[in-house]
């Protein structure tokens, strides 16, 4: 499985760049989209990105940081796996 790491600055059209230029036997990839992008706040991007997935039969797993990604990746029944954050950063958090 391929990942591809998106920027804060990145748009949607780079995300459909990336779905367009994938070769047809690629079934499934992880979308590493930074926490802070525009693409978190837009409901109509996802559902854009998952049609666009969708004609090519493409699977995508996004990683996600908080609860208001999961939820709407729930939302959307979007498959997603949490990014592991060391355990210094979630004691720096703390205090």
């Amino acid at each position: 499985m391929k990942t591809f790491y998106f920027k804060e600055k990145d748009n949607i059209y780079k995300i459909f760049q990336v779905i367009d230029k994938l070769p047809k036997k690629q079934k499934e990839v992880i979308f590493d989209i930074n926490v802070n992008n525009d693409f978190f706040k837009n409901k109509w991007w996802l559902k854009l990105v998952l049609e666009k997935a969708s004609e090519k039969n493409l699977n995508i797993v996004f990683v996600i940081e908080n609860n208001k990604q999961e939820a709407l990746m729930k939302l959307f029944q979007v498959n997603y796996v949490w990014r592991e954050v060391p355990m210094i950063k979630k004691i720096m958090k703390f205090f």
